[in-house]
């Protein structure tokens, strides 16, 4: 998971959840506004084409189904 280095992202607690659910933490240089550009360009596609309308999933399953479609 690519994040900026607000404090929530930089805890200890975080990083241990992280660790526990099997993602890897990656972060940019202080400053760097362009990296995360591509990445909250598809964010917002994302939810704008996975979630319109959608008030939530009968299970997790049916959700990664429905984002991997």
């Amino acid at each position: 998971m690519h994040t900026d280095h607000g404090a929530q992202y930089t805890s200890r607690a975080f990083a241990a959840a992280c660790r526990r659910a099997g993602v890897r933490q990656s972060m940019s240089t202080v400053g760097s506004s362009t990296d995360n550009a591509a990445t909250e360009s598809f964010n917002t596609s994302f939810k704008r084409e996975t979630l319109r309308g959608r008030k939530g999933w009968s299970s997790e399953r049916e959700a990664r189904l429905d984002a991997f479609r």
